[in-house]
C-alpha cells in the first residue's frame, strides 16, 4: 500500500510518500520527504525490494 501525507515543519508544507509492506508476519514502513520538489517525493521501488529482501533474509525466509 502507498500513499501520501502532507504535514507541516517549521513552518512549510512537508509532503511525505509511504509505502507499507507487509511479509509474513512483518509489517514494514518506508517513508520519504522532499522539501524541494514536493510533487516528485516517492519512495523508491529498488529500496523497498531490497529492505524487503533483507528482513526476508533475516526472517529465513
Amino acid at each position: 500500500m502507498a500513499f501520501r501525507l502532507n504535514g507541516g515543519m517549521l513552518g512549510a508544507d512537508t509532503p511525505t510518500a509511504c509505502t507499507v509492506v507487509r511479509s509474513g508476519s512483518t509489517l514494514a514502513v518506508f517513508f520519504a520527504v522532499d522539501m524541494t520538489d514536493p510533487k516528485t517525493v516517492t519512495v523508491p521501488d529498488e529500496v523497498v525490494t531490497a529492505q524487503i529482501a533483507k528482513l526476508e533474509k533475516m526472517a529465513g525466509k
